[in-house]
C-alpha cells in the first residue's frame, strides 16, 4: 500500500475558471497519479462513498482511499489488461480482456475471490443490478456471446438465445459500458464495426430485438458507449471512429423512444468518444481529445476540458476522469443553469 503523498503524486493544480455553462476553461481541480508506468491507463473505473475502484492496462485493480490519502494495487491476472469493474457493498467484479477473457469476483470483506476463464474468447463489458451480471463478448461464429450471473459472478450461464451477429460487426471494450442492465429482466449492448446496432431483451435474454444505430460503418466505427436516461426513453450512444480522433461527424446517435429509433445531435461532439455519462441533468461524454457536456439530453455539447480520457465516475459531488500515465483527473461536477 502506498501512501499518496510519499511516492504517489498528488498534484494539486487550481485554475481561474468561469461559471457560464459551455465555456472552455479548465476546470481541473487536483489530479492523483496511482501508478507510474508512463503506459498506464483505466478504462474501468467505478466509485462509492469512501473509495475509487479503478481496473487498470496492467492487469491490477488500483483502490484510492481518500480519506488515509493511500493507493492498494492487487495483482489477479497476470499482466492481461483489465477493462471493465463493478461494485457492490460486499463484491468487486473485474473483467480482463486479451486473447482470451477472465472475471474475478472478490468477496471485500474476506478478499477471498474466484476467477472464470474463457479460452479464445474476447469479452468487451459487464453491468451490475443487485447481486445480478449481465457481461457481453464479441461474437464467436455469428454469434454475440452473451452471460448472465446470480451470484455476484461467481458462476455464469449463457442465455437461452444468442443474438446473430453480421460479418465485421463486434464491440467495443474502451469503457466498459457498451452493456447495460436497468432491472434483473432487461438487458442491453450496442455493437460497431460494419453495422452498428443496439440489441435489448426484456425477458433476461430469452428473445431479442435490435435496432440500427445509424453509426457510419466501418471497422472501427459505431458505438463506442451508451447511457439511458432516468425517464428509460432516452438513450444516448456515443462513439464514432477511434482512428479519426478529431473528427466530429458521426459520433453521437440519440433516441426518444427506447431505442427504436435514433437520430443525429444539432451539435455534435467535439470528436470520438469512447464513454458517456449522465449526473443530475448533464451528460458528459470523454475521449482522446477531451470532455463535453450536453444539458440538453446530447442535443447539443460543448467543451468541457481538454485531455485525453477513457471513462469517467462521480466521487464526493465531483468528476472523475481517468487519464494517461496511471493518472485520474478530477473536476468540479457542471451544474445544470
Amino acid at each position: 500500500m502506498k501512501n499518496l503523498l510519499n511516492g504517489i503524486v498528488l498534484s494539486i493544480l487550481f485554475f481561474l475558471t468561469i461559471d457560464t455553462f459551455g465555456q472552455t476553461e479548465n476546470k481541473l481541480l487536483f489530479s492523483i497519479q496511482y501508478g507510474k508506468n508512463p503506459r498506464l491507463h483505466a478504462r474501468g473505473l467505478t466509485a462509492d462513498k469512501k473509495k475509487i475502484f479503478i481496473a487498470a492496462s496492467d492487469g491490477k485493480l488500483y483502490i484510492i482511499d481518500r480519506k488515509t490519502e493511500t493507493v492498494e494495487d492487487r495483482d489477479y491476472n497476470r499482466n492481461v489488461e483489465l477493462r471493465d469493474i463493478e461494485v457492490s457493498k460486499k463484491y468487486i467484479v473485474l473483467l480482463a480482456s486479451g486473447d482470451s477473457s477472465s472475471t474475478i469476483t472478490i468477496n471485500r470483506k474476506t478478499e477471498e475471490y474466484v476467477i472464470n476463464k474463457y479460452q479464445g474468447l474476447f469479452l468487451d463489458g459487464i453491468s451490475l443490478v443487485k447481486n445480478s451480471l449481465f457481461m457481453m463478448g464479441d461474437p464467436r461464429g455469428d454469434r454475440f456471446m452473451l452471460f448472465y450471473s446470480n451470484d455476484n459472478g461467481e458462476s455464469w450461464t449463457q442465455p437461452d438465445s444468442l443474438p446473430q451477429s453480421i460479418q465485421s460487426e463486434a464491440g467495443f471494450a474502451a469503457s466498459g459500458t457498451n452493456v447495460q442492465m436497468t432491472n434483473k429482466n432487461d438487458w442491453y449492448f450496442v455493437s460497431g464495426g460494419m453495422d452498428s446496432r443496439m440489441y435489448f431483451s426484456q425477458d433476461a435474454g430469452k428473445t431479442w430485438n435490435d435496432f440500427d444505430l445509424g453509426f457510419n460503418p466501418c471497422e472501427s466505427c459505431g458505438a463506442y458507449s451508451f447511457v439511458i436516461l432516468p425517464d428509460n426513453k432516452t438513450f444516448i450512444a456515443v462513439g464514432g471512429d477511434y482512428t479519426k480522433p478529431n473528427e466530429r461527424i458521426g459520433t453521437c446517435r440519440i433516441s426518444n423512444d427506447g431505442g427504436t429509433t435514433w437520430h443525429s445531435p444539432k451539435e455534435d461532439l467535439m470528436g470520438y468518444r469512447s464513454n458517456v455519462m449522465y449526473h443530475k441533468g448533464i451528460l458528459y461524454a470523454c475521449g482522446t481529445n477531451g470532455i463535453d457536456v450536453s444539458s440538453d439530453f446530447g442535443e447539443s455539447w460543448s467543451e468541457f476540458a481538454k485531455g485525453n480520457y477513457f471513462v469517467m465516475s462521480v466521487f464526493k459531488k465531483q468528476l472523475v476522469a481517468s487519464t494517461i500515465e496511471g493518472t485520474l483527473d478530477f473536476y468540479h461536477l457542471q451544474k445544470k443553469k
